[in-house]
């Protein structure tokens, strides 16, 4: 063999083993679209925005999607969309998933071991204010008080509900939607309200727009127990002046994120995953500024449910070790 045809042998036989080692990592086929429903919150929330913004980078990576964002009354009713595959992805609360997967609290009875989370991308911090001149400044003032625990359907309100049990306070709670909560506090029937979100939240700079307000929290030792009590609670601190003249309180966060179900295609899964952290990732880090540096890899493996198969097939394929507790037992690895 001449050393011309010699060297185009070499060249080809490198040319085919590059291409062998790309097709071995590239990612699955693209998946063929369709319609999904995805639940994301009141649009009173800053997450609607966020949830809205997810959905046109979607659309951006994969055109053959169509998504359609519908509005429920909160994390509660989103899962619950999901549950009844009113929609295939909901806006989540890790404590809300975890009562959802085990069939506890809120779901007593009816676990759903086809849960999945999708990502998580932010902690929404319980906030609890109060009109100021009603003069409270701590949870115990809320004893025997007319106050909302948060929007019907919101997982503020297992929240509400959980921390101030914890402490004996008993407000006499008023449940009403987010919309109504704010319109009674303005009214003056209910001393105060609360609500799941970023810090400052857009909820309480409605309110502060119309009247002065407090904020009120928890004591070191409180945070401390509440948050060794439920291990999907951190800890967080809000600052003083965030709401006008407000003083600094301690409270709780959780995880914020996408919830579906085993049912999903891994494939669909794997193209929403993409789509959220690559080419949308400047579209809801515009339309939520709050969550825009978050480390959403780092937060979505602090998950207490089962990640979707098709998140742990992205994470893998770039190079991030799934613990083995958030494998779904439908992921099976490429050999």
């Amino acid at each position: 063999m001449s050393m011309h045809c010699l060297r185009i042998s070499l060249i080809t036989t490198l040319l085919l083993f590059s291409g062998s080692l790309t097709s071995a990592a590239s990612p699955p086929p693209p998946p063929k679209g369709g319609n999904y429903t995805f639940s994301a919150t009141p649009a009173t929330s800053p997450l609607y925005a966020y949830w809205v913004a997810v959905a046109k980078g979607i659309k951006k990576a994969y055109p053959q999607f169509n998504i359609t964002i519908t509005e429920p009354t909160g994390a509660l009713d989103s899962i619950k969309r999901v549950r009844t595959k009113q929609a295939a992805v909901g806006n989540c609360m890790a404590a809300l998933d975890y009562a959802s997967y085990m069939g506890e609290e809120q779901f007593a009875g009816q676990p759903s071991k086809k849960d999945r989370i999708l990502w998580y991308h932010d902690y929404l911090i319980a906030q609890w204010g109060v009109i100021r001149s009603s003069g409270i400044k701590t949870i115990e003032g809320l004893d025997g008080k007319d106050f909302n625990p948060g929007g019907a359907g919101g997982g503020i309100v297992f929240m509400t509900k959980k921390t101030f049990a914890m402490w004996g306070v008993k407000p006499k709670y008023y449940e009403a939607t987010q919309a109504s909560a704010i319109e009674a506090t303005l009214n003056r029937q209910i001393i105060g309200l609360s609500k799941a979100g970023p810090v400052p939240d857009s909820f309480f700079q409605q309110i502060l727009a119309n009247m002065p307000i407090e904020m009120v929290g928890l004591t070191r030792e409180q945070q401390a127990k509440v948050v060794a009590k439920y291990n999907y609670w951190v800890p967080f601190t809000i600052p003083a002046k965030t709401y006008g003249d407000t003083q600094e309180v301690l409270t709780i966060g959780e995880l914020d994120g996408g919830h579906t179900l085993s049912d999903l295609p891994e494939e669909v899964g794997y193209a929403f995953f993409k789509a959220m952290w690559e080419d949308g990732k400047p579209l809801w880090q515009a339309a939520y500024p709050s969550a825009a540096n978050n480390n959403v890899i780092e937060m979505t493996l602090k998950s207490v449910v089962p990640l979707h198969a098709g998140t742990v097939r992205y994470l893998t394929e770039h190079g991030i070790k799934v613990p083995e507790r958030l494998i779904p037992p439908e992921y099976k690895p490429v050999k």
